[in-house]
């Protein structure tokens, strides 16, 4: 009987060291994947930053055709 308890006590803990194992391996892949978006993030932003920045050139760019189209208007008056 006590061999049967010990074979049975022997198969739960290798079943629960193999759920430990999974358990590590997917929290493994979880941090992965966090430092993964953690570098999609801070693309993103730069990208953002990026937008920002034409925006800013592209309203620089209009308002100085605005200045020419209104001073060329003005010199045909």
């Amino acid at each position: 009987m006590n061999g049967q308890a010990l074979d049975s006590f022997e198969a739960f803990k290798e079943a629960n060291m193999r759920v430990l194992r999974d358990f590590s391996d997917h929290l493994s892949a979880l941090e992965r994947r966090e430092g993964d978006l953690a570098a999609l993030h801070e693309a993103v932003n730069g990208a953002n930053e990026r937008l920002l920045g034409l925006v800013s050139a592209q309203e620089a760019v209009l308002n100085r055709l605005r200045a020419t189209s209104q001073a060329l208007a003005d010199g045909l008056e």
